[in-house]
């Protein structure tokens, strides 16, 4: 087996976490402050809760994941130390905007298409340039 080129701890940076709370919270006060019927504001905001907490029950779930990249173009997804890395096919959804990377990717054996943004600064900066590096010249599948 070849050891992997790349390995990229999947965590989510504190800028992402920032706007997450942001994107929860400053909903929820305006749609008090705008003085709407009581029941609609409790609806807005129990879904707004709901939102936050599946948000958090995601981030939670994948903590721990790792991507491997490999120099022969395919790349593994380890969902724990415990596990075996399971064989995904990165996508051509996978964006690099510069400051924020998404990863696409689909279980070789099939399954649904998992994402994950990456941050700047939720990367060391030798794993980030290598990543975008890694994501330009790699040739990404296409969904069928």
């Amino acid at each position: 087996m070849q050891l992997p080129s790349l390995i990229i701890p999947l965590r989510y940076s504190p800028a992402l976490r920032a706007a997450l709370l942001a994107t929860h919270l400053f909903p929820l006060v305006f749609v008090w402050l705008a003085h709407l019927p009581v029941p609609i504001s409790v609806g807005v905001s129990l879904l707004l809760a709901g939102s936050a907490f599946w948000q958090l029950y995601v981030i939670r779930r994948r903590r721990g994941w790792r991507l491997l990249l490999h120099a022969a173009g395919h790349a593994q997804l380890q969902y724990s130390l415990a596990q075996a890395p399971t064989e995904v096919h990165l996508l051509s959804e996978t964006r690099d905007l510069g400051w924020l990377i998404v990863l696409c990717w689909q279980p070789e054996a099939g399954g649904r298409i998992e994402r994950f943004a990456l941050c700047r600064d939720g990367l060391p900066a030798e794993v980030w340039r290598k990543l975008r590096i890694s994501l330009r010249w790699r040739r990404l599948e296409t969904k069928v």
